[in-house]
């Protein structure tokens, strides 16, 4: 589940719209990862007086959407005016969580109105029924790094793949899977092949003309991807590269990959494959390869 601006035919309080004057709404979110469990501390903070006495007159209630994509595990989590803390175990999520507050009406309401609606709704009262949203907190995603997790290991999220079709000439780079899908031509994949695997001087070289470009499209993407930027998130492939620039201290958040430049990012990621590989081209010159195919 995750957050997005929509209309509702009634006022609900959120950062996404002016339906409330001098009014906000969160559950703060405090997270304690172990090796066998995940808990949650949650603490409700809402700036409206009449709103939080519906909920004092149990009309609605502060509650945490979880959801883990990647294990279709989801429960909802209602949480009191003095907190609450979950404990959830670690083997029924995995990588991670996306947690989404709200208050959600209890029972059908009749009559509701709110001095701190926007003007175009003074003196407008509306009827809700049981289960609808009242109030949209920031949604949150928790990121699970497990001891054993190999996603730092930026080469491993490259697959090389054949392109049987004969007619297929150019090199097509996918990255709506777990992995950068790179899709070779029948004749380029065999010679990629043969060269990645007898000849320890070309490696680099492929690694510079394939891997590199490869990387630099995808950073590209998710740059300009603006709110879609969470669905490149449940990707393994970008979680790795996360990952791996964290450790050399390049933020790549959302809030922030907009200012990066990919080509450098991808250089220091893939630890100067480029230069390397003109290096290796050298010796590969020199040297010439261990195979005869032509």
């Amino acid at each position: 589940m995750h957050i997005k601006a929509k209309l509702y035919p009634y006022p609900v309080l959120a950062s996404f719209n002016n339906d409330y004057l001098d009014s906000s709404f969160d559950i703060e979110v405090e997270e304690t990862i172990t090796e066998k469990e995940i808990t949650l501390k949650f603490t409700p903070k809402l700036d409206n007086e009449e709103l939080a006495n519906v909920i004092r007159s149990n009309d609605a209630s502060f509650v945490v959407h979880i959801e883990c994509t990647f294990t279709c595990f989801r429960t909802v989590v209602e949480v009191p005016f003095e907190g609450k803390a979950v404990t959830i175990s670690a083997n029924k999520v995995e990588e991670v969580m996306h947690l989404c507050p709200f208050i959600v009406a209890d029972r059908d309401i009749y009559g509701y109105k709110n001095s701190k609606f926007n003007a175009e709704y003074e003196g407008v009262s509306f009827e809700l029924d049981k289960g609808s949203i009242m109030a949209i907190g920031f949604e949150k995603v928790i990121r699970i790094e497990k001891e054993d997790d190999d996603l730092a290991n930026v080469p491993s999220i490259f697959s090389v793949t054949e392109i049987i079709d004969p007619k297929v000439t150019d090199i097509v780079i996918d990255y709506s899977g777990d992995k950068i899908g790179l899709r070779l031509p029948s004749p380029v994949y065999r010679k990629f092949v043969t060269q990645n695997s007898n000849n320890p001087n070309a490696q680099p070289v492929l690694h510079a003309m394939l891997i590199i470009p490869a990387l630099i499209k995808c950073l590209e993407e998710v740059k300009h991807s603006g709110e879609d930027y969470y669905l490149y998130e449940e990707r393994r492939w970008f979680r790795s590269i996360l990952k791996a620039a964290k450790k050399l201290n390049i933020d790549l958040s959302e809030e922030n990959i907009c200012n990066i430049d990919t080509f450098d990012v991808a250089q220091k990621i893939m630890k100067n494959t480029t230069a390397n590989g003109i290096i290796n081209l050298n010796k590969v010159a020199i040297e010439g390869g261990s195979s005869n195919e032509d």
